[in-house]
């Protein structure tokens, strides 16, 4: 019962986006609009329908499939593009906050894993740092490659260091960091909280280093992303 809750809880915040994107421009269909218009708001309708079945699907595998049928359906996935796509959705959101989000991921670094799911786990960083952070805080996203790591940092307040030593396992910081945690063991990877030096940043960071082992022979002049 409590991973169907679990599981409820996910998937009404990932839809959460791609419905009321879907809400807008339906209605934006059955007003008068010009032919491009017209056609632009059928293909985000397109887009976000493709996203939210995209979204459903992984959550579903995530709770009903064992760890080792998701290891053998992974894919090459690219972790540098997949920072930058993410971080750019929330870009806007950014500027309305107040916040500064940068993305430091200049080379790319493959995996096999799974896209949405990684994905998933960005927006949930990301959410986290625009949400529980105040305005003029900086927020950094970053691609690093040895070992392969996703990373969300901020100089925003601190937190309570029983909430920082409960994200270690998932727990503590909402349900956000749960998914991540999931996710990073879905990868054989860890889910870290990395608590700043004085002055410093606060790091959350997804170490996939299992999941990059058989990527690193096709790329073995990769460096870390600095």
């Amino acid at each position: 019962l409590t991973r169907e809750r679990q599981l409820a809880s996910q998937v009404a915040h990932e839809l959460r986006t791609p419905l009321a994107s879907l809400a807008v421009n339906a209605a934006a269909l059955r007003g008068e609009l010009s032919v491009m218009d017209r056609e632009q708001a059928t293909r985000r309708v397109a887009e976000d329908a493709a996203r939210a079945g995209a979204v459903m699907a992984d959550l579903l595998a995530l709770a009903r499939t064992s760890r080792t049928e998701l290891a053998e359906s992974a894919q090459p996935t690219e972790l540098a593009e997949l920072a930058r796509g993410v971080a750019a959705e929330y870009a806007q959101a950014a500027v309305d906050s107040g916040h500064e989000l940068s993305v430091d991921a200049p080379q790319p670094v493959v995996i096999d894993g799974h896209p949405v799911l990684l994905q998933i786990a960005m927006r949930n960083l990301i959410e986290n740092a625009l949400q529980h952070t105040p305005g003029g805080t900086s927020i950094g996203v970053r691609v690093l490659a040895h070992p392969p790591m996703l990373e969300v940092c901020d100089n925003g307040p601190s937190v309570p260091p029983r909430l920082e030593a409960a994200a270690h396992v998932g727990l503590g910081l909402g349900l956000g960091h749960q998914v991540v945690h999931r996710i990073a063991a879905v990868h054989d990877g860890r889910f870290e909280v990395v608590a700043r030096s004085e002055g410093g940043q606060r790091s959350y960071r997804m170490v996939l280093e299992h999941a990059g082992k058989s990527a690193a022979a096709a790329a073995p002049g990769d460096r870390e992303a600095r």
